[in-house]
């Protein structure tokens, strides 16, 4: 129960942060989306062992995918698909779609 408390705090601050750094610089940086991908993996590992691990590396996955091709495209930039990967790792594959 404490580990979702955890958990929605670590995603909520993650993406307040990224939001007012995107809007104030209209960028998304590395030092932001890197770390927080490696904190999301770190969680899952010892909050849901092996399976939790997994569960993280296919969020970011999902969460690359869905904005690589528009980004290819033209649609945006690389920090929305960094981003993206790194809520997917908080988030799980089912989790990053409705957030998507």
């Amino acid at each position: 129960m404490i580990s979702t408390y955890i958990l929605i705090a670590c995603v909520a601050s993650f993406t307040l942060t990224a939001a007012v750094i995107d809007f104030r610089t209209k960028k998304i940086p590395n030092w932001l989306t890197v770390p927080s991908a490696i904190a999301a993996l770190l969680f899952h590992l010892v909050s849901g062992g092996g399976t939790g691990l997994l569960w993280a590396l296919a969020g970011f996955a999902v969460g690359f995918a869905l904005l690589i091709l528009p980004w290819i495209l033209g649609g945006g930039g690389m920090g929305d698909v960094k981003l993206l990967a790194a809520l997917g790792t908080w988030l799980g594959p089912l989790m990053i779609l409705p957030a998507f």
